[in-house]
């Protein structure tokens, strides 16, 4: 089974909470869930969970056993909530938690849709040019052009566009399901371009909203950091917050181990060295989110008003390149004809 989607996970804990409120057992409730859903995937994990249940095992258990596929930072909070007897509550928090990341998640996806569909089209009409409209001058010089040779080379066109979309597609399929060259492509955005804040500022969103929900539902700190850690995507974020871990575990202070992280600013690692001092720190753990949320929208709103100069330039440069190369071909065509 794959890692249920945002949504899935959504219906998943949010059809818990409301049969767990109603009164119905584990095993009752998953068995619903699983007759209910819409969703394979779903169905597949509540069936297992169900069985798992019937069998014996501690519903803490299950949720380690399935964390990968129900997100390790949502199953293992649900784990401690059963442990401490706040499961309702806990359950709550992590639906505002998948509601959270799924607006987060909506508004980056909508800043890249425009200047990805741009970058398209822009290559769609390059492409045309090339493989139709400047070859018909070549037609047209050398012996004239007829309906059939027209359309024959309209047809080849066609199908090398075809032909270039489909590449970039099959290699984009084939980078996503490479976990390697995600993280490769990943670390070189959030070093070397634009997107480096807007990622970074979504990953630290997306880390201390998890911190604040599981500190606030009774977890330590070294267990709300290994909970939140897999949402650091980057080398260097995932290498960071290794040492954190490692410093906690060895039983260093909170402040102390955040800042050997070295990927946390000073402004984050003030809060939560006054969070540990005064005891709030899962008040500071959910102010950094929310300064990380409003940061995002920020890098996120500059990004959309560039896209306006930014088409502007593109369009230009399309409409200048396609300018001199008609010019070229049809000069050149026309000299060749003599």
């Amino acid at each position: 089974m794959h890692e249920l989607s945002l949504s899935e996970k959504r219906e998943f804990y949010s059809s818990l909470l409301s049969l767990y409120e109603a009164g119905f057992s584990y095993a009752d409730a998953f068995s619903s869930i699983e007759s209910s859903t819409g969703s394979k995937n779903l169905n597949a994990i509540a069936a297992c969970i169900r069985i798992e249940i019937q069998n014996g095992t501690p519903f803490g258990q299950i949720m380690q056993k399935y964390k990968q596929i129900l997100g390790v930072q949502y199953a293992l909070l649900v784990k401690a909530g059963d442990g401490a007897g706040k499961l309702e509550d806990v359950l709550k928090k992590v639906i505002e938690e998948i509601k959270r990341a799924q607006n987060l998640k909506s508004r980056l996806i909508s800043s890249m849709i425009y200047p990805v569909l741009l970058f398209l089209f822009a290559l769609g009409v390059l492409l045309f040019c090339k493989f139709f409209f400047f070859k018909v001058f070549s037609v047209m010089f050398s012996g004239g052009i007829c309906p059939a040779s027209l359309t024959v080379l309209a047809i080849g066109a066609f199908v090398k566009i075809l032909a270039v979309y489909a590449l970039i597609f099959g290699f984009f399929i084939v980078f996503l399901k490479n976990g390697r060259a995600k993280r490769a492509f990943l670390d070189f955005l959030c070093r070397h371009t634009f997107f480096a804040k807007i990622f970074k500022q979504y990953f630290f969103g997306n880390f201390f909203s998890v911190m604040s929900a599981s500190y606030d539902a009774g977890v330590t700190v070294t267990e709300s950091t290994a909970m939140a850690a897999p949402l650091l995507k980057t080398s260097k974020m995932t290498a960071g917050i290794a040492k954190t871990q490692k410093i906690l575990e060895n039983g260093g202070s909170i402040t102390s181990a955040y800042a050997a992280a070295g990927i946390f600013d000073a402004a984050m690692i003030s809060k939560i060295a006054t969070g540990e001092k005064t005891g709030t720190l899962g008040k500071s753990f959910r102010s950094i989110a929310q300064d990380s949320e409003r940061k995002l929208q920020e890098a996120l709103d500059i990004l959309i008003n560039l896209m306006n100069p930014l088409s502007i330039l593109v369009i230009g440069v399309m409409v200048g390149y396609i300018a001199v190369s008609f010019y070229s071909n049809f000069y050149g065509s026309l000299f060749s004809s003599f």
